[in-house]
């Protein structure tokens, strides 16, 4: 059974060994000379201590790096075993000049070499048990720069509506430097200069954000630092203005007539190259509050241009200008970008190039950076561009949601128009619908967001898609469900009974679409919960990715749905206002059957209003132009109150008893046709349809509000002989 048995015994405890082919077996034995039972236990406690020993082991991972010309010393740790230890190295290389001492396990010495040395270091106890690990030791140049680093440890903190600029810092490395935005997102409003590190901004949002910086050198070496900044509120700001310095009076305007004659104020002065834009007094007002410019009279065009449909559209929202209220987007056949000068009362133009940059449309000025815009080319095109002078910009094509691998569920298809586009607060996300026609032919609309990819919704079908990108988008991407019956869907834009326009909250979630029932046949959406409604005032509200959708209707309540909900909505960031005219009312994006109600009602034909939101918060007044008002028409105070007149609501109020509007100026609208006696009826108006509506926008920060008007066609003919449409502006106070 065994092969062999050995026994020895010299004044110790002996030791027997048992080979049973290949086992081993170790047997302690008391032989010792003179040993009783004394003798005994002693080996017994022995063997129970070497079979409970803790294994050794080196605990020594990494060393510290040691640079050429310069003293060097580590020590190599070990546990477990029997010590003493004794050390080694087996295998591998160090620097020259180093050494290792066996006993103590210390490396130590001088070199003058440089680079990465990678060596085994082995260690072995008094039982000669033996342990091993891999170890490097990096021996940096000294003539060398040092690594790189980013020095920049923590960020000081920023104030909302207050300008920022700070240099981030690295050291080591070969100079240049190239910074970027590794992870996570600056504050809205900045933005890091690659070439400098320098981040600066001004925020316009409270909060803490959270991101990662990465520098690289020109070797191409690269390290990254998490940092965050903290935006706290402006103890100097007040809050929302009131417009103190305009009227409430609820008394009859009495007649509108034009501002422009012989005795109007000469124009004011502008620091810089300005146009001079003639600039007027408000007739609401007291001489020298609420100045009105016209900004588009022959200093801006001078060849006596048809402005043709000259509108501000932006959707009764805020994007024609830009977010510091320097840039300023006017509709006509493409849109015109104005530098604008708002230093002194009357707003100027300040363009150094006439008329300025031109694009395509749908446009809208970026939330975040002042000198940005984005527009749609061919309607499904999205581009950015950055503006480099008055007449000069880089554009950037963003996406094609009709590209392969963009949007889900859509086959491309001949695009005629598309609606006002959505812009998030953050620039993040975009939304819009396309039609193969004009207003009311589009059944699809798509959401794209720079992160996440593309969502679309088929308002036809009621089917959507949630948020994808790449290869797993595409017309035959399977739909994500069905929308809510809660909604409205059953569009027909082959008919014109599609979507009219859109609009995007704020933050990005919600889509709400005007519906148009008033097409080539009477006939209304198919399904949902506005299946076979006639109503002329109708919207569809989508939890953008998701089911969730809603349905929104002009009339009182039907017992169900968003009642008293009428047509012209400004959306906010996750409210939306409504101008309707058994009360104008605010409610939740995510509820849109519950409102609160902030004025009386008011008699009108229509109403364009705008939102502006600089604190990101619904908080500002909303701005309107009345207008297509018939003259014989009362109103809730006096007559003809409230009527072709620029003027603020203050939605943050419930009514009653809520706040009187202020009053800013005529908005010296003709109005479409024979309602206006003072109008003049020259047949088909369509090519001025904006300044018959007196459609306009509110500047970025609520100081100004633009709008479109014939001033009662009293601006002489343009150079096809229609009736001259122009620009004007006015400081609202």
């Amino acid at each position: 059974m065994f092969s062999k048995v050995s026994l020895l015994h010299i004044n110790q405890p002996s030791f027997v060994i048992i080979r049973f082919g290949t086992l081993v077996l170790l047997l302690i034995a008391s032989l010792a000379c003179g040993a009783g039972s004394t003798g005994s236990t002693s080996t017994l406690s022995q063997a129970t201590s070497l079979s409970t020993m803790t294994p050794l082991e080196v605990q020594t991972r990494s060393l510290p790096s040691a640079a050429d010309e310069t003293p060097y010393s580590a020590h190599l740790n070990a546990t477990g075993g029997v010590p003493p230890y004794f050390w080694q190295v087996p295998s591998g290389d160090l620097p020259t000049g180093f050494g290792l001492d066996s006993s103590a396990g210390t490396l130590f010495g001088t070199t003058n070499q440089s680079g990465t040395f990678s060596f085994q270091a082995t260690v072995r106890d008094s039982r000669m048990a033996s342990a091993y690990t891999s170890l490097s030791i990096l021996v940096q140049d000294s003539l060398a720069p040092p690594l790189l680093s980013i020095t920049t440890q923590a960020l000081p903190s920023a104030t909302v509506e207050t300008p920022y600029s700070v240099s981030l810092a690295a050291n080591g490395g070969v100079l240049p430097y190239s910074w970027e935005v590794l992870a996570g997102d600056l504050p809205s409003g900045f933005e890091l200069d690659s070439g400098t590190g320098v981040l600066l901004g001004m925020p316009n949002l409270i909060g803490t954000s959270a991101f990662q910086v990465k520098v690289t050198d020109l070797d191409g070496t690269e390290t990254n630092a998490r940092l965050s900044i903290v935006v706290g509120p402006n103890e100097s700001l007040t809050g929302p203005p009131n417009y103190l310095g305009s009227s409430t009076s609820t008394a009859n305007p009495g007649p509108i007539s034009p501002i422009f004659s012989s005795t109007a104020p000469t124009p004011t002065t502008c620091i810089g190259m300005c146009q001079n834009s003639t600039a007027y007094d408000t007739t609401l007002n007291p001489a020298g509050t609420d100045c009105i410019t016209r900004i588009t009279d022959s200093t801006t065009f001078r060849r006596g241009v048809s402005m043709g449909n000259l509108t501000f559209s932006g959707g009764d929202n805020d994007i024609m200008g830009s977010v510091n209220e320097t840039y300023l987007g006017i509709n006509t056949d493409q849109v015109y970008i104005l530098h604008m000068n708002t230093s002194g009362n009357c707003i100027q133009v300040e363009n150094t190039g006439t008329p300025g940059i031109h694009v395509a449309g749908p446009f809208g000025f970026s939330k975040v950076i002042d000198t940005r815009f984005y527009y749609l080319v061919n309607q499904t095109q999205l581009w950015q561009g950055d503006i480099t002078s008055d007449t000069t910009f880089t554009p950037t094509k963003l996406v094609d949601i009709f590209a392969p691998g963009v949007c889900p569920g859509i086959s491309p298809f001949a695009t005629s128009s598309a609606s006002i586009m959505g812009i998030s607060r953050t620039d993040e996300r975009f939304g819009w619908s396309v039609g193969p026609g004009g207003q009311g032919s589009a059944d699809w609309a798509f959401v794209w967001d720079r992160n996440l990819g593309c969502a679309s919704v088929n308002l036809a079908t009621g089917s959507y898609w949630d948020f994808c990108s790449g290869s797993s988008c595409g017309p035959s991407t399977p739909s994500s469900g069905r929308l809510a019956s809660t909604g409205c869907y059953g569009s027909q834009g082959s008919i014109m009974h599609g979507i009219h326009d859109s609009q995007m909250s704020g933050d990005g979630n919600w889509m709400i679409f005007a519906m148009q029932v008033t097409g080539s046949s009477n006939v209304g959406w198919s399904h949902g919960a506005c299946a076979g409604s006639l109503l002329s005032n109708q919207q569809m509200i989508w939890h953008v990715g998701t089911h969730g959708s809603q349905w929104a209707y002009s009339n009182p309540s039907l017992g169900f749905g968003g009642s008293d909900s009428g047509s012209h909505n400004s959306a906010g960031v996750s409210n939306y206002l409504t101008p309707f005219y058994n009360g104008p009312n605010t409610r939740d994006f995510s509820n849109v059957t519950t409102f609160t109600q902030f004025a009386p009602p008011v008699i009108t034909t229509d109403v364009h209003c705008s939102w502006p939101h600089p604190w990101n918060d619904d908080s500002y007044p909303w701005v309107c132009a009345s207008d297509l008002v018939n003259t014989d028409q009362g109103g809730v105070y006096a007559p003809q109150y409230l009527s072709d007149v620029i003027y603020a609501w203050f939605p943050n109020t419930a009514y009653p008893p809520g706040l009187t509007p202020r009053q800013f100026t005529h908005t010296f609208s003709c109005g479409a046709g024979t309602d206006h006696a003072q109008c003049i009826n020259d047949g088909d108006q369509s090519y001025q349809f904006g300044s018959q509506q007196s459609i306009g926008v509110a500047t970025a920060k609520g100081n100004f509000f633009c709008w479109a008007s014939t001033h009662l066609h009293n601006l002489g003919n343009d150079n096809l002989g229609h009736p001259r449409a122009d620009g004007f502006c006015v400081h609202l106070q």
